[in-house]
């Protein structure tokens, strides 16, 4: 499929997640988290840090809005804070219950977060009550992607130089994509470590199904073998 070599698009990222449940800077009675460890199958020493500043902050509702409702309110809290941010929505799923969230990035302090809440708070939005969840949780988030073309199986994040998407053109269930992924890494020992997720991009031709990869310093040739070795584990799976 043939598609530009530098585009934005939209879709979403399936990932392994850990939470903080905020207690401060927060509406009262309010379930927000904070987003503790990124890209969790990553093990080097150049992680995201923060620096005082908030991760990505997940504030959970009751009820999961339009994508029209997110952009209405993004453009309604942006017009009455003082700094930009980046706002996308999503949802996870414990115990077959399903909450869905809207995820903030980009704040520079932690008396942000109530603020920003409560402009949120001001466009009919009811947050979940606070409750305690300890679980590591699967999160699904919607978003828009900035991306380029390395080439034809590897797109590069021009927002992140560290994090690609490998088209291995299937769809994958999240316990299958576990099981594959360790299969993946067991076949690339001499490789440095990667954190991966699942990632679906939507184009005007037709979507693609991508593994996600947050990696230092991979050249496009190991990208593609990565790419590679899971479209074999795939096939193996399949049989």
């Amino acid at each position: 499929m043939e598609v530009p070599q530098k585009f934005i698009t939209f879709g979403y990222i399936i990932k392994d997640d850990n939470f903080k449940t905020l207690e401060d800077n927060i509406i009262n009675n309010t379930l927000v988290f904070e987003e503790i460890k990124p890209y969790p199958g990553y093990h080097g020493d150049d992680l995201p840090q923060f620096d005082n500043k908030p991760g990505h902050i997940f504030f959970v509702t009751k009820t999961k809005v339009s994508f029209e409702k997110l952009h209405r309110i993004y453009k309604s809290v942006r017009k009455n804070f003082a700094y930009d941010f980046i706002m996308d929505m999503g949802e996870f799923k414990i115990k077959n219950q399903e909450y869905p969230f809207l995820r903030v990035k980009k704040l520079k302090d932690y008396l942000s977060i109530s603020l920003i809440q409560k402009l949120i708070n001001n466009e009919d939005i009811v947050f979940e009550k606070s409750k305690k969840i300890t679980d590591n949780v699967i999160v699904k988030i919607d978003k828009y992607f900035a991306l380029g073309k390395l080439n034809d199986f590897v797109y590069n994040d021009l927002e992140n130089e560290k994090i690609f998407y490998l088209d291995i053109n299937q769809k994958l269930e999240w316990d299958k994509f576990i099981k594959i992924t360790d299969n993946v890494r067991n076949n690339l020992v001499s490789f440095p470590t990667f954190d991966s997720a699942i990632g679906v991009l939507y184009f005007k031709e037709g979507l693609v199904d991508t593994v996600r990869v947050y990696c230092d310093k991979f050249s496009a040739d190991m990208l593609l073998q990565i790419r590679n070795k899971y479209v074999e584990a795939i096939a193996r799976f399949e049989k």
